[in-house]
């Protein structure tokens, strides 16, 4: 990806160092690029945007880069001369030249909107104190070094006495960003670095820490001067030998050292229960009136901050117990009275609206409550009492104005007070309602509607990256284009903040588009299901099932493709519960060799599985006769053949026969053909063994192996194969004994 280096052009002050596709435009600004505009295919203006394309394909976006009056921005690219090239554009956005410059300082505010004057072209910067009060050197290079966080950046200039000398082996790499995390307490930064360079550990107002150099091994250890506790950020960075600093590394001190509210709680009447709110996730205690012994609790709070807690034994009328809250680092509260009868539960703050003069103050609270505003010296300077419907206007003498901030209070019937809240002219507390977002089908566009002049911000769900923004118009409606898709069911919450900086609660909006194909198709099995039972058929096995059934699963609503020895003969849909069948036309006896492959409902094609591998066998059907006479069994089963024919050769004479079977072949002659298989007895046994002469049965055209075989005298059964004609011979009129 191509780095975006943005300063602010009145200021100076790097706004933002990034590779991201999409930057957006918040004032106007420097914006450097880190190619050079060879490497560019084209620039065009989409309505406030400027789309980049490169030649590899790679897109950039900055948004917001034009207005009605052209653009109030600076496009800055390297040369090969160590200048820069800034794009100059029409009021249309049409591309018209490059214009050079010597150093990026060149383009400060003064700069109009459509490009360089001949002035700022070929002026000269020298080190000292701008218009502005920054001290300078006439030269911004690529790759601002950002030295704070949370919008707190400078710009590290390099002074340009020098230019003319020979920097060929000057040391111009910055080292990495150091690695750096704190201890348990806060107070002792530890991590790795480049060798030799020295480690600052910042806060975010840049005041120095603690540092050291990192030793040979890389490693370095810091002593804090204060703390970092609580949620606080703070900036470590490394500088080496030659002056180049690294990137910043933003620590945050996790170290929970601040006390959880007290407890808003309220005894029932019978003394037997205490109910009331605090911090989630925090322990609640109930102390007795001797204010030691516990006589509730603990209990966690639940997630939308309330809790109950049984009181053992009760509090009696008149008695007094206390309430604690205990964070999960350990912090306790102070303590909250609660008394049986008595309302101790202290009113919610209120919501409220304070005019541009100052002089009013309205507002919703606790219906029949006061209302009481101070100024910053703790003085009243207005107050009213709430209508039932906890309305309340409250004028103010003397009225808040030029920012002056001044406090309310709110307190009930039962003499509980709220929380202060500052209130400051010009403002509100009152957070707009959830905005209305629909996203596109590609996962790009928002749109929506919210309150009026309100700002619209999307950001991730997953790591509160913010992927858009936008003003809410007049008519209440917004469009905002993402700098990075929502696809594949990612989440993203927008958010209305108005005027006052009161935000809403979030919208949640899914990408939905599909742009990941589906895995292989997943636990292939075949089975014999010919039986009353299925028979499983496993890879490389075997099986007399010719039409055998494959089960599988997938993505659901995909289509699964089904290939036989490399071949498609079908496909099948994959069920809602990710499941599929498929039963196979009628296979000859052989071996086979199935993949399959799914492709899902946005067309994204899987791999293909690995082959499945099976044989069908051939199938014998007999029917076996015990005695010459006997009948045809129950087995018999000849698809084609005549069960009476069958039965007429199978009662013919044969008096040295104690049985033989007729089998269907698989590869017909003419026809279909019989295997007659004689088995002759043991002649040591006893029973007779002696010619047969199968032409008494069956007609000389028909034989098509020996006739008249003798059967010898041995110990094991002899077997004598006649190929024959079945349709001729069943056409024979064989008499039925």
């Amino acid at each position: 990806m191509t780095r975006i280096v943005v300063a602010s052009k009145q200021k100076m002050s790097l706004l933002q160092d990034t590779q991201a596709g999409s930057v957006v435009l918040e004032q106007p600004s420097i914006i450097q690029i880190g190619i050079a505009k060879e490497n560019i295919s084209s620039m065009v203006r989409s309505g406030n945007s400027l789309q980049i394309t490169l030649k590899n394909g790679e897109k950039i976006v900055l948004e917001n880069f034009f207005t009605e009056n052209g653009s109030p921005h600076s496009l800055a690219f390297p040369d090969k001369s160590g200048k820069f090239l800034v794009a100059e554009f029409d009021e249309a956005g049409k591309l018209i030249k490059y214009n050079p410059v010597d150093h990026l300082s060149q383009l400060g505010s003064s700069i109009n909107s459509t490009g360089l004057t001949e002035t700022q072209q070929t002026a000269v910067v020298t080190d000292g104190v701008d218009d502005g009060g920054i001290a300078w050197s006439s030269v911004l290079k690529t790759g601002l070094a950002v030295l704070g966080a949370e919008a707190v950046y400078l710009v590290a200039f390099d002074k340009d006495d020098d230019k003319d000398k020979d920097n060929t082996n000057v040391d111009l790499t910055p080292p990495a960003a150091p690695v750096a995390a704190l201890d348990t307490d806060g107070k002792v930064m530890s991590g790795t670095a480049e060798v030799g360079s020295t480690v600052y550990v910042k806060d975010l107002q840049g005041n120095i820490l603690g540092q050291a150099v990192a030793d040979s091994t890389g490693k370095y250890e810091i002593k804090l001067d204060k703390a970092v506790t609580d949620g606080a950020k703070v900036i470590v960075t490394a500088k080496d030998q030659a002056g180049n600093e690294s990137k910043q590394t933003v620590v945050t001190g996790t170290k929970d050292t601040v006390s959880p509210d007290k407890a808003q709680a309220q005894a029932s009447d019978s003394g037997s229960i205490v109910t009331g709110k605090a911090e989630v996730g925090a322990k609640i205690y109930v102390y007795g009136p001797d204010g030691k012994t516990v006589i509730g609790g603990p209990v966690t709070v639940a997630s939308d901050g309330k809790f109950s807690v049984t009181v053992t034994p009760a509090l009696k009328a008149g008695e007094k117990g206390t309430v604690v809250v205990e964070d999960g680092a350990g912090n306790r509260s102070e303590a909250a009275e609660v008394e049986v009868g008595k309302d101790t539960l202290p009113p919610d703050q209120p919501k409220v609206t304070v005019s541009d003069k100052g002089d009013l103050i309205k507002g919703i609270v606790e219906a029949g409550a006061k209302v009481k505003v101070m100024d910053a010296a703790g003085k009243v300077i207005g107050e009213a009492t709430a209508d039932n419907q906890g309305n309340f206007t409250v004028t103010l003498n003397p009225p808040l104005t030029d920012k002056a901030k001044g406090t309310v209070v709110v307190e009930d019937a039962a003499g509980n007070q709220s929380k202060s809240m500052e209130v400051i002219a010009g403002k509100d507390n009152i957070a707009p309602d959830a905005p209305v977002a629909v996203l596109n089908d590609e996962g790009t566009i928002v749109t929506g509607k919210a309150e009026p002049g309100s700002k619209i911000e999307v950001r991730s769900s997953a790591d509160g990256t913010l992927l858009g923004y936008a003003e809410v118009k007049d008519d209440g409606t917004y469009t905002l284009t993402l700098s990075k898709a929502l696809t594949d069911n990612t989440l993203a919450k927008v958010y209305a903040s108005d005027k006052s900086g009161n935000q809403s609660s979030a919208t949640e909006i899914k990408g939905t588009k599909d742009t990941i194909p589906p895995g292989k198709v997943e636990e292939v099995k075949a089975y014999d299901d010919t039986g009353s039972t299925k028979l499983n058929i496993g890879n490389d096995g075997k099986t007399k099932d010719s039409t055998p059934v494959f089960e599988g699963k997938g993505e659901a609503g995909a289509t699964v493709y089904i290939y036989q020895d490399g071949k498609p003969v079908a496909s099948v849909k994959v069920d809602e519960n990710g499941k599929w069948t498929y039963t196979t036309d009628e296979l000859a006896p052989g071996s086979y060799s199935y993949t399959f492959r799914q492709v899902d409902k946005s067309g994204l094609n899987g791999q293909e599985s690995d082959p499945f591998k099976f044989t069908v066998e051939s199938t014998v059907k007999t029917a076996a006769l015990e005695s010459h006479d006997s009948a045809v069994s129950s087995d018999q089963t000849a698809d084609t053949v005549n069960d009476q024919s069958l039965a007429k050769l199978l009662n013919a004479p044969v008096p040295v026969m104690d049985s033989f079977s007729i089998a269907e072949d698989q590869s017909p002659l003419n026809s279909e053909t019989l295997q007659i298989q004689q088995l002759f007895k043991d002649t040591a046994s006893g029973s007779d063994a002696g010619t047969i002469d199968l032409s008494t049965v069956l007609p000389e055209n028909a034989m098509a192996a020996s006739q008249g075989q003798s059967a010898p005298t041995q110990t094991e059964p002899v077997t004598v194969s006649i190929r024959i004609d079945l349709n001729e011979l069943l056409n024979q009129n064989i008499p039925l004994i």
